[in-house]
């Protein structure tokens, strides 16, 4: 399941990016390192709904998270992106 996501994570198609980093949210505290990680690359996405999912991922694994992803989770409640910093 966990390498499935992350290919999704890859997919050209924004919205099945967006499904895939949702999905890894739900996984809390679930999901392994290499998850996380395309979490915060999803977090530069050229999509910002994409970037706006990535980041609700983030805060749904919460303090479960690795050091990498709490530090992204610090910095994103001053990210440009207003529909980032709600998410």
């Amino acid at each position: 399941l966990q390498a499935g996501l992350l290919a999704l994570t890859a997919d050209k198609d924004p919205s099945v990016r967006k499904v895939a980093a949702y999905a890894i949210g739900q996984m809390n505290p679930h999901a392994n390192e290499a998850l996380q990680a395309r979490l915060l690359a999803l977090m530069a996405d050229e999509v910002s709904w994409v970037r706006a999912a990535a980041a609700y991922a983030i805060g749904q694994i919460g303090p479960q998270a690795n050091d990498a992803l709490q530090a992204r989770l610090l910095a994103l409640t001053a990210h440009e992106d207003s529909s980032v910093r709600t998410a």
